[in-house]
């Protein structure tokens, strides 16, 4: 049964978003930030950039109309 984040941005984006920021299989990124784990050079690491981009992905997606 799909819940409402999946039924708004589909399957695959909500898996995306929930691997990125909560999974603890994934980066977990969430929990690091809120929980002040990151330092300073962990801005640059892979997990950080792929987060930024995916999200500036997606507000570029919205942003254009077909």
């Amino acid at each position: 049964m799909k819940n409402n984040f999946e039924t708004m941005f589909g399957e695959k984006v909500a898996f995306e978003l929930k691997t990125i920021f909560t999974e603890s299989l994934g980066c977990n990124f969430r929990n690091q930030v809120a929980h002040g784990l990151l330092d300073d050079n962990d801005g640059q690491s892979h997990h950080s950039v792929y987060a930024w981009w995916y999200v500036l992905r997606m507000i570029c997606h919205s942003l254009v109309r077909d």
